[in-house]
């Protein structure tokens, strides 16, 4: 059994044990991020076939990058949906190979998602619910965003200040539509992310998972978003490692023989799955580590327990069993 303090754990502790986890399971975990990241690049070479054919031979302007925007827009939020989908199977899969290590000694990807396989409609489910409140705090901002700066717009338009400008906007409003849908999009994955384990681990519906999620985050979002930007930093540069040489010959070398563009982005997939399959396993087993300390913290129980309590209905969360203190 991996051993893990039966006392409340710091951010460092935290972080230091979800990497032992994965360094001592260290095929298991990278088999448990490898298949689901894997059944997305069939999903990704298709979706390239929506993408236009300027960005796909790398000659897309500034002026004409407006027009390409809705396209884009639709591509990249499949491509997130599906990505997101991913992980969450990942996720759960993590979570209950942890609770393996720590029961019974070990864990393979097989068993892992076996427990996972039993539970995978439900898990979906809460996927799809997290995906949705995304969307609509997404759809906020956007409108928000849209209103005020066409309001702007228009304004400086009828006082002759920047004439021509409420066109500009547009881009600016779209660009910054962007940068804050990832912003928030990391913000809503990661303070829904306990929402997971609970889910596999008390064997809970989509909606108590959410709620039984949230309840153990509140008072703790700082804790859970450094963990998730930390590694997150960690798997995004560990995969563009991965893929940078890839992507410099799909960049030069589709200019000159474009035949060879389906080859290299498949190439450039192949890597990204290997990058994160490698990368991506410390955030999932940091996040199981701190779920079960939440869960210490807030009810007291063990992490030297049983962790998965068989024996509760679906739907029925193990604080039953272990009341707070």
């Amino acid at each position: 059994m991996d051993a893990i303090e039966p006392h409340p754990l710091s951010l460092s502790e935290i972080l230091t044990h979800g990497f032992s986890c994965y360094r001592k399971h260290f095929w298991t975990f990278v088999g448990i991020m490898a298949i689901p990241e894997a059944f997305t690049i069939p999903l990704n070479l298709s979706l390239q076939g929506l993408l236009p054919r300027q960005i796909q031979a790398n000659q897309v302007s500034i002026s004409g990058f407006e027009q390409l925007l809705p396209r884009l827009a639709v591509v990249f939020a499949i491509m997130g949906v599906a990505h997101f989908m991913a992980y969450a199977v990942a996720l759960g899969a993590t979570a209950f190979a942890v609770s393996q290590t720590r029961v019974r000694g070990a864990a393979t990807v097989r068993s892992a998602y076996a427990g996972v396989t039993r539970q995978l409609v439900r898990l979906l489910d809460l996927g799809l619910c997290i995906v949705l409140r995304y969307l609509g705090a997404l759809l906020l901002v956007a409108v928000i965003s849209l209103v005020g700066g066409l309001t702007l717009g228009f304004a400086l338009d009828a006082a002759g200040i920047f004439p021509g400008v409420t066109h500009s906007l547009g881009l600016v409003i779209a660009v910054l539509v962007s940068v804050l849908g990832v912003v928030l999009g990391a913000a809503v994955i990661f303070t829904h992310a306990l929402s997971i384990p609970a889910l596999i681990l008390e064997r809970l519906n989509a909606r108590a998972a959410l709620k039984r999620g949230l309840g153990l985050a509140r008072g703790y979002w700082g804790r859970i978003l450094v963990i998730g930007l930390l590694t997150s930093l960690v798997a995004f540069s560990v995969t563009s490692m991965f893929q940078a040489p890839f992507i410099l010959v799909a960049f030069f070398v589709t200019r000159s023989a474009p035949t060879m563009a389906l080859w290299s982005t498949l190439a450039t997939l192949v890597a990204a799955v290997l990058g994160q399959a490698f990368s991506v396993p410390w955030m999932m087993t940091s996040l199981t580590v701190l779920y079960y300390d939440l869960r210490l913290r807030k009810e007291g129980h063990s992490l030297q327990s049983d962790d998965a309590p068989r024996d509760l209905p679906a739907g029925t969360s193990s604080s039953a069993v272990n009341p707070q203190t």
